[in-house]
């Protein structure tokens, strides 16, 4: 299992890659593990995968294009139209982060067309994802659909066993209203 090498503060921050994302839109999930930035591409336009590939290129390089790799199913790979799908049915956003209490990797996102929230956890952050695991369902009425939930694993509390994961509430438009749920991990 690759646990992360550090969850100091300043191992936390992520630099700007702007500049990097010039291949899908790898802008979710971001993780450093090891001195490595790992970004997933959740994207759900049309044409989209149904999933997430993830890519990942050293810290200290993120803004160059050419540190960039996809995993391909079994390796990292410098053609990053290669990736393949890691995290499947996630509405264009999600988190990751290493969960101390599960021991693992915890992606936390919104089933697509549902106000439900779940996670999946993996030993690496290529995975392989267990299947979804239900957490809550988030606070709606019948005109809308929540979206973009994400963990914010700096809030955590118990070791992680109690999370604190936000998500958008759009009974008044998209983007309305962003709302804190308490879930708490069996």
């Amino acid at each position: 299992m690759t646990r992360p090498a550090s969850l100091d503060p300043p191992d936390r921050r992520l630099p700007a890659v702007a500049a990097a994302a010039l291949v899908a839109s790898f802008d979710a999930g971001g993780i450093v593990v090891s001195g490595m930035l790992y970004l997933y591409a959740c994207d759900p336009g049309p044409g989209a995968s149904p999933g997430c590939p993830v890519a990942r290129a050293p810290l200290a390089q993120a803004t160059s294009h050419d540190a960039w790799r996809v995993w391909d199913g079994s390796d990292w790979s410098a053609d990053l139209t290669s990736g393949v799908s890691v995290i499947m049915d996630v509405p264009g956003d999600l988190s990751v982060s290493w969960n101390a209490y599960l021991g693992s990797y915890l992606s936390v996102h919104s089933v697509p067309l549902s106000n439900d929230v779940v996670y999946q956890t993996a030993a690496s952050p290529q995975g392989p994802w267990s299947p979804e695991q239900y957490l809550f369902t988030g606070r709606h009425d019948a005109s809308h659909t929540n979206y973009a939930a994400k963990e914010h694993p700096e809030l955590a509390r118990d070791g992680g066993r109690t999370l604190v994961v936000s998500y958008a509430d759009a009974a008044e438009g998209i983007g309305s209203r962003i709302r804190v749920a308490l879930p708490t991990l069996p």
